[in-house]
């Protein structure tokens, strides 16, 4: 047995020593010690400054982790040249594409926006970046970075004609490597470290958390948010009982119409800008919108995105839960819908709809093609389904949209089933700043005294082209004779490129931390009309997670135990988003301000929405049906 043992030092020996090609020199050490401090650094500064991270204790943190990436490397090529060169390549491409995300939707890179990799490759092209003398230094910083290393950088170690122990040695290395990613992302995630190096824990504010803890510290510290935790007090014969309680009552009258058909259209990036202040242009930019009163509900809903992140404001309204209860920056649609899910439309299939979903855009965007069945809808038309379209600037023109409504409509008209669409239009998606460019778009609308006009009259140009279109959507469903109701309403507020400056011309810093202030950036119109007699409503606020309600009640339809649950809640807050919620009193408060533990109302909501979420084993599928 002992002489089957050989030491360390035998084996080297006997197999060769590790030789030297080239001593390790000052220079070498030098880089492999201060590339990962500089390209960190440097990393911070595309968005924010190390100068802004709460404590030195975060920086040396952040630091820590190029650190751990550096000695990976440095194992896995026994080179001082590549260990350098892959922190610097990695720190300089982060900050890079942190900077692209953060210009058009004003929001950080979450771990969840590497599952939205395609759809965002999809609309890049659209989007013009600003570069800024400082992004400019940065990037040219990197490249001389990169290639001092790659000059300068040229020891390694060899071992000669033993590639067995090279091998061993080096995965030895590498295993010794994984404890200690997984030992920096378990101490990033643990709170009691994160509050003793003051790290900034309010999800809400996302930019705030990475702006404060630094992109790495940030970023690990999320992952665990990647699935949610159970609710403080949840049970599942809490929900029930819940469920026995509220029942599934019809709190409508009896209606003249039954069944009406159903078009939903959530309008990519429509509002109105007058919400964020004042600002000359030279016409209208709703008019028919603003004119219409006949048979009309109108009003302000709040939604919990700006810029982008477009399927949160659709899985609100459809299932009627809110943001507020995920992870600050999550995507439901790509990280929690597994299965059959009930929501309104999988109610309006119970009452003998047929349901169609239709989005001019690709299919895979969102993974809506894997969610939209789940939802319920029997067909889905993606852009690769629409065949020729009228384009305005890059994408489908709302009225191709409708176009598509009504030939579906005219279809069917020998089908007795009910139509509802749920439709989510594409026309005024962001690039806004090459509105110029195209040579199938004009700006008909000019704003002045703001900065940035020619975006500004290019986006507000479309929105009245959108409000052209509904106008012809309204008057051809005015004119036929089965019962109909018509929803548009926006999906979020159009990125910074626009907002900043109708609110910089008012004074207002877009980044206040008077959400009082600060909620107008999260306002959009809707609009809800009958080709019926239905009674009519103005200035109606509310929030996308009760918007489904209003349009049920409109259409006499019952409405279902959690519908019933979440408009009784209305009436104590009847705004909830993810950044705040505003009670019946009028008062905001965001959720550093409000403890949902300890609001029985808020805990229950968010506890239901586990249960239809999360806990999908034992879901209690009448209630939310």
């Amino acid at each position: 047995m002992k002489d089957s043992i050989i030491s360390i030092g035998e084996v080297l020996k006997k197999g060769g020593s590790f030789i030297w090609t080239a001593k390790w020199k000052i220079l070498s050490v030098l880089f492999m010690l201060f590339t990962p401090i500089v390209s960190y650094i440097m990393m911070e500064e595309f968005v924010h400054g190390i100068d802004e991270l709460n404590s030195t204790e975060i920086l040396y943190f952040n630091i820590l982790f190029v650190y751990i990436v550096e000695i990976f490397f440095f194992f896995i090529t026994f080179s001082s040249r590549w260990a350098c060169a892959v922190p610097v390549l990695m720190c300089g491409i982060v900050g890079a594409v942190y900077y692209a995300v953060y210009s058009f939707r004003s929001l950080p890179i979450m771990p969840w926006d590497l599952l939205s990799f395609g759809t965002a490759m999809s609309v890049v092209g659209e989007y013009k970046f600003e570069f800024t003398p400082k992004i400019i230094k940065l990037i040219v910083g990197f490249c001389l970075l990169l290639l001092a290393v790659l000059l300068l950088c040229r020891s390694r170690i060899k071992m000669k004609n033993h590639f067995r122990i090279k091998l061993a040695i080096r995965v030895v290395c590498l295993v010794l490597c994984v404890p200690m990613l997984m030992g920096y992302a378990k101490k990033a995630q643990d709170e009691e470290f994160q509050s003793s190096v003051g790290y900034y824990p309010y999800l809400f504010t996302p930019s705030v958390v990475y702006r404060d803890n630094g992109f790495y510290f940030s970023f690990i510290s999320l992952l665990k948010y990647l699935d949610v935790s159970e609710p403080h007090g949840y049970s599942v014969e809490k929900i029930q009982a819940v469920a026995d309680s509220v029942g599934n009552k019809n709190t409508t009258s009896e209606a003249d119409v039954v069944n009406p058909n159903i078009i939903v259209v959530m309008n990519e990036s429509f509002s109105d800008l007058s919400v964020l202040g004042d600002f000359e242009v030279d016409g209208e930019y709703m008019p028919f919108i603003d004119s219409l009163t006949e048979n009309t509900i109108k009003g302000q809903a709040y939604v919990s995105v700006k810029g982008g992140n477009t399927p949160n404001s659709e899985w609100e309204f459809l299932t009627g839960n809110s943001m507020a209860f995920l992870p600050a920056g999550s995507i439901p649609y790509q990280q929690y819908i597994r299965g059959e899910t009930e929501n309104f439309i999988t109610s309006l299939k119970e009452k003998g709809y047929s349901t169609y979903a239709v989005h001019p855009y690709n299919a895979s965007g969102w993974k809506r093609d894997e969610v939209y069945p789940l939802l319920g809808f029997d067909t889905s038309f993606f852009r690769s389904s629409h065949g020729k379209l009228d384009m305005i600037r890059g994408y489908v023109s709302d009225e191709a949209v409708y176009d598509k409504i009504i030939r579906i409509y005219n279809d069917n008209l020998t089908n007795d089933d009910p139509l509802a669409f749920f439709c989510v239009t594409m026309q005024n998606h962001g690039g806004y700043s090459n509105v110029l460019d195209y040579d199938n778009f004009d700006i008909s609308l000019h704003v002045s005294n703001v900065r940035n006009a020619t975006a500004i009259s290019g986006y507000l140009s479309l929105v009245k082209i959108s409000d052209e279109a509904f106008g012809n959507l309204v008057e051809y469903f005015s004119g036929v004779d089965e019962p109909t109701i018509i929803l548009m309403y926006g999906d979020h507020q159009p990125n910074s490129s626009i907002t900043k400056y109708i609110l910089e011309a008012n004074g207002i810093d877009e980044n206040t931390e008077d959400w009082n202030v600060r909620k107008d950036q999260f306002a959009v119109p809707f609009v809800l009309w009958a080709n019926y007699d239905i009674e009519e409503q103005t200035d109606i606020t509310t929030s996308l997670n009760y918007l489904n309600i209003l349009l049920s009640e409109t259409a006499g339809f019952e409405l279902s135990g959690y519908q019933l649950f979440r408009k009784q809640l209305s009436d104590k807050y009847p705004v909830i988003t993810a950044n705040f919620c505003i009670n019946d009193r009028g008062e905001l408060y965001t959720w550093k301000d409000l403890d949902v533990d300890k609001d029985e109302d808020l805990l229950l909501y968010k506890q239901l929405q586990y249960n239809h979420t999360f806990d999908t084993d034992n879901t209690i599928e009448d209630f939310f049906d």
